[in-house]
Order: structure tokens, then C-alpha cells, then sequence
């Protein structure tokens, strides 16, 4: 039977999209916020144009909406659009560490741009004509994870991604520390396959700064992680910008 208007209204209405944990911003017409209807259970005092709110709950036991000012956020992030640059990060900041491949390119993972992915290498245009009637209808399972390889055996999967510890909890941790110390024996056979340890110990290894052994280890356990289609785990992809701006103007368009 066909979808009652409700439920049809509901699924096209923001609030489907409502999470807690997500800082979305609302907004609401002119003619309804003057009442104060913002579309939830009951008005909320505000009660004038161009406002934005965002909702910490929309339901408490206490029967009221738990709600906050969201103007300054909002005309925070149209000023950066209106410049038209790029924002950056500060390379000292945690989020800038944990972005992985993002630091330098501008990820891209659409089947409108195949080549442009941070999973399989660019090939080059002569050797791979793309077909652009062919684009968005290779039909079911030819799409995210377990969609099969292309360019043959010249494609590489690599990740960036290195788990973020200064984002954990206590428990988190403490987890993470067991699962490495269980890690211990496929570390030493990774540090025999390397030709640049040569035929130094453990504690040789260690004194040494400029290496980073113990990271090149972690990034391949969990690119091979990341890999095995029967994992359920899920590569992060950080914004390059934590979501400011969605666009990438270019330099030249900064500059008109």
C-alpha cells in the first residue's frame, strides 16, 4: 500500500536527518517563525526572521525543547564562503594530523570522477577513456567496497589512516594498547622483511629517531584492515577543513 502523507513528509523533512551528535542549524520562514513554529512538537520562544537555532534535544522529559542560537555559526561559515579561499589548517592542530592523504589532495570519491579516488592510483587518461553514458549505471554490487578492481594489476590500495589516540577515551585506549601488544610477533617478521633494519635488534631499532618503523607497521595492519571485504570497519576520511567549506576554488579563482 502507498506511503501515508505523513510518512511521506517526514522523510522529506530535515528533521529525518536529526542526529544529537551532529551540530545541524535550523531555520524557518518568516511568516512561521513570527509565530514561533520552527516545525517541531511545540513553538519555542523565537520569534523573528533570519534566526537559526540548533536542537540539543527535541524532546526532554520535562516536555520542552531544548534548544540554542546558531546565528553566529551560521554567518561564520557564509563569511567563508563569500571570500571564496581555501581555508587551511594549522599543521600543529590534532585535526591536521589525523587527515591523512587529505593534507595534500583534494579527495574525491564519486563514480562522476573515476581515477580521482583515494583508493585506487590515477591512471593515465590515454590508457583508460572513460565512458560518459556508461557513468551511473554499472548496476548493483559494481559500487563502494565491493566494487571489483579496475586498470589491472598496475592499481594500488593505500591508506593514510592511522588511529587518532588523542580521540579516544580511557577504555578506548586501553583496548587499543592490548590489541598492539598481540601485534608483537607480526611486528618482529615485518622488521626481518625490511632491508633497511638490516641485522639490528629490537633495542638498536628503538634508540634511533629518524625511523618510524613502528608507524609504517600500524598504517599497513590497518590498510590490510581496511582491505578484507569481510571486515566491517570503515576507512576514515576526515574533511580537509572539518566541513567549513565544501567547495575548492582555485587560486585563480580567489583571485577574480
Amino acid at each position: 500500500p502507498p506511503s501515508s502523507p505523513f510518512a511521506e513528509l517526514l522523510r522529506r523533512s530535515k528533521f529525518a536527518s536529526y542526529d544529537p551528535a551532529i551540530r545541524q542549524t535550523y531555520s524557518s520562514p518568516s511568516a512561521h517563525a513570527y509565530r514561533g513554529d520552527w516545525g517541531l512538537k511545540r513553538p519555542i520562544a523565537l520569534r523573528r526572521r533570519n534566526a537559526f537555532v540548533s536542537l540539543a534535544s527535541f524532546e526532554s522529559p520535562a516536555q520542552f525543547t531544548e534548544w540554542n542560537h546558531a546565528e553566529n555559526q551560521v554567518r561564520f561559515i557564509r563569511r567563508v564562503e563569500e571570500m571564496g579561499v581555501t581555508p587551511k589548517t594549522n599543521v600543529n592542530s590534532s585535526w591536521h594530523q589525523g587527515l591523512g592523504k587529505a593534507k595534500t589532495e583534494w579527495l574525491m570519491d564519486s563514480d562522476f570522477c573515476p581515477g580521482e579516488t583515494h583508493v585506487l592510483k590515477s591512471p593515465k587518461p590515454s590508457q583508460t577513456p572513460v565512458d560518459l553514458a556508461g557513468l551511473g549505471n554499472k548496476g548493483p554490487g559494481q559500487y563502494g567496497a565491493s566494487r571489483p578492481l579496475q586498470w589491472g594489476d598496475d592499481s594500488q590500495i593505500d591508506t593514510h589512516v592511522i588511529p587518532n589516540v588523542d580521540a579516544m577515551s580511557r577504555k578506548q585506549f586501553q583496548r587499543y594498547l592490548r590489541n598492539l601488544r598481540e601485534l608483537r610477533p607480526q611486528f618482529k617478521d615485518y622488521l626481518q622483511n625490511q632491508k633497511t633494519t638490516g641485522k639490528k635488534s629490537l633495542y638498536e631499532l628503538a634508540q634511533d629517531s629518524a625511523t618510524d618503523h613502528h608507524t609504517q607497521f600500524i598504517l599497513s595492519h590497518t590498510s590490510q584492515a581496511f582491505q578484507d571485504r569481510s571486515s566491517r570497519q570503515i576507512e576514515q576520511q576526515p574533511h580537509p577543513n572539518a566541513g567549513l567549506m565544501y567547495a575548492c576554488p582555485s587560486r585563480l579563482d580567489a583571485h577574480l
